[in-house]
């Protein structure tokens, strides 16, 4: 289990490898969190192209960190990032030397020489445009996602991560094999994804009920609590693009389900067609 409290995340754009379509772009995510050591920070960096949402494989990222406010006056050594398992994604750990604004500077090679520079705060607090783990908070749940048909739960087609930031609840999908588009995206009451009967007729994913909405009652302009924003399927049926649900916390929606709709329409959102089960805070990775 991981331990994080995040201080900082951010959109970068970088230019795309030589190897894609000349002139696209790639959108980085950058999600730096707190340790337990004074200003040591894990950073994870996500590449990948902005118009397919295909992620960046295969670079060298290094990370140098200076206050713009005392530019040059700090001592503090580059960190090179390390791919992870996931595609795109790469890990490197951050020893600043106080707290306050920093710009990170990220050299990349490999299949693309780029250099982008980034403003973040880290510290106690968050500041506008950023996104901090609530103080206190570790949780992260790791939800597998299933296509479901009405005669079962069927084969896996990714994950979805859930982490608490002060401005609510991020929610980083990882899927692959849907159909291109916007998809109703949503939190369910029951932990469970299999089929049920309505009207005579089996109907995908019917055991996971209503849409999660505590009190019962629409609020939130009028959305049900449990109402996502639209979860986006490039055309090669990939999903990555993170979230934010500022409503939302991991301990009231852990042992419900996330479910995934044919259609993005409030009013009718189609049939059921991929679901996974949220575990409780005890059984995360």
């Amino acid at each position: 289990m991981r331990h994080f409290l995040v201080p900082a995340l951010a959109t970068l754009i970088v230019a795309l490898p030589a190897a894609a379509v000349a002139g696209e772009r790639v959108a980085a995510d950058v999600i730096c969190e707190k340790t337990d050591q004074d200003n040591v920070y894990d950073c994870m960096i996500a590449l990948k192209a902005k118009e397919s949402g295909a992620p960046l494989s295969g670079a060298t990222v290094t990370i140098k960190a200076d206050m713009p406010s005392m530019s040059m006056a700090h001592n503090v050594r580059p960190a090179t990032a390390e791919p992870t398992a996931r595609p795109g994604m790469y890990r490197a750990r951050l020893e600043l030397e106080m707290h306050g604004d920093w710009a990170l500077t990220l050299d990349i090679d490999g299949p693309t020489q780029d250099r982008l520079v980034k403003k973040m705060y880290f510290g106690g607090h968050g500041k506008a445009g950023h996104h901090q783990m609530a103080q206190g908070s570790k949780a992260e749940l790791h939800v597998a996602v299933h296509r479901i048909a009405t005669e079962a739960v069927g084969d896996p087609i990714g994950t979805i991560v859930l982490n608490d930031t002060d401005d609510g609840l991020m929610v980083m999908p990882d899927l692959q094999g849907l159909a291109p588009g916007m998809h109703g995206f949503h939190v369910h009451m029951n932990a469970d994804c299999g089929s049920g009967m309505k009207d005579g007729k089996a109907v995908a994913g019917l055991a996971a009920g209503g849409h999660y909405d505590h009190g019962h009652h629409k609020s939130h302009h009028g959305k049900m609590k449990g109402d996502l924003p639209a979860l986006t399927v490039a055309k090669d049926g990939t999903s990555t693009k993170t979230v934010l649900h500022r409503h939302l916390r991991t301990a009231e929606i852990a042992g419900r389900s996330i479910m995934i709709h044919a259609a993005n329409d409030a009013a009718d959102p189609g049939r059921r067609v991929a679901c996974g089960v949220i575990p409780e805070a005890g059984m995360t990775k």
